[in-house]
């Protein structure tokens, strides 16, 4: 479900234990409760009529129902979100920060644009022929706006300290690693690797190199050509010898070959970029967005678990 689209709704969320959530074992018909939030059900009709709008939103969704291995994974993970819809909602409404009815209306004109460019159908007719209410439409797009005020409400107190701190804590997260961008060749045969060298070592500009590659990209010794790829240290696996050969060489030099089991490796580098520590006001925001985020979904796991919240099966 990770790759679906739904992962949109469900990614600050991965990972929360529904610790305190009662399992109970009942048949479900569309008049019976699928779930309980504090004693008030969530039916049948409800579950359907939220998971097809989801569906409707979310073609790929409907194409994965297709398969019956995937039907009861996707309805539990629908049913936790509809559940934390009105989770969500509670919240706000006890914290008076719902949000006007001109960002609900703005969220609603949006989720109405997608299912009528994906329909070619007024959205009316989408709903009515599918038998969903307009309140669902209305109330996913509230969730939206809920969302985006909650988020902003839990971290209006992030201080200065708080994000050194995590900055502190956290330096590696905030290091662009060293690459290097070059044209790299894996050639089959040694004294053709050494030919090529010299000929590359000869050429002055990158158009010159690109027919240069175009040239020999048919010689059978010539097994590959990465044409300015973009090579990280921490990614590099063809030899701890042609990595440390590659990040010493300055743009414009030649290196190789440098020989493994079953080839031999040349590569011209054309853009060398150290590793550097982010600005100091880019770590801050990116801080502040990571903390953000983890505030939210802690928030979100004491709902699930303050809450008095029973599935039926």
């Amino acid at each position: 479900m990770g790759k679906r689209i739904i992962a949109l709704f469900l990614a600050v969320f991965k990972g929360i234990l529904l610790t305190g959530a009662t399992m109970m074992v009942l048949g479900c018909s569309n008049n019976q409760p699928v779930a309980e939030i504090e004693s008030k059900p969530i039916y049948q009709e409800e579950l359907d009529q939220f998971m097809g709008l989801m569906c409707l939103l979310h073609p790929s969704l409907e194409h994965e129902m297709e398969d019956p291995g995937n039907v009861d994974q996707i309805k539990g993970e629908l049913l936790r979100l509809l559940i934390e819809v009105k989770l969500i909602q509670k919240e706000m409404s006890q914290l008076d920060l719902e949000p006007s009815r001109e960002e609900v209306e703005e969220q609603t004109h949006r989720l109405d644009k997608i299912l009528s460019e994906r329909c070619g159908k007024e959205v009316s007719k989408i709903l009515r022929e599918n038998n969903i209410p307009k309140d669902t439409l209305t109330n996913l797009a509230k969730h939206e706006s809920n969302q985006y005020h909650l988020l902003n409400y839990l971290s209006r107190d992030i201080s200065e300290e708080e994000l050194g701190a995590y900055i502190e804590e956290n330096t590696k997260y905030f290091q662009k690693p060293s690459k290097v961008v070059a044209y790299h060749l894996a050639v089959s045969d040694e004294a053709k690797a050494k030919s090529l060298k010299v000929r590359l070592e000869q050429l002055e500009g990158e158009k010159a190199i690109k027919e240069f590659c175009e040239e020999i990209e048919e010689d059978p010794k010539v097994k590959e050509i990465n044409r300015l790829s973009p090579l990280f240290r921490e990614n590099l696996v063809i030899s701890p010898e042609f990595t440390e050969m590659l990040f010493a060489l300055e743009p414009g030099d030649t290196g190789g070959p440098v020989s493994t089991p079953e080839d031999y490796h040349l590569a011209r580098v054309i853009e060398s970029v150290p590793e550097r520590n982010l600005a100091s006001e880019e770590m801050k925001k990116e801080a502040y967005q990571i903390i953000k985020r983890r505030r939210f979904k802690e928030h979100l796991q004491s709902l699930w678990h303050d809450t008095e919240i029973k599935f039926y099966r």
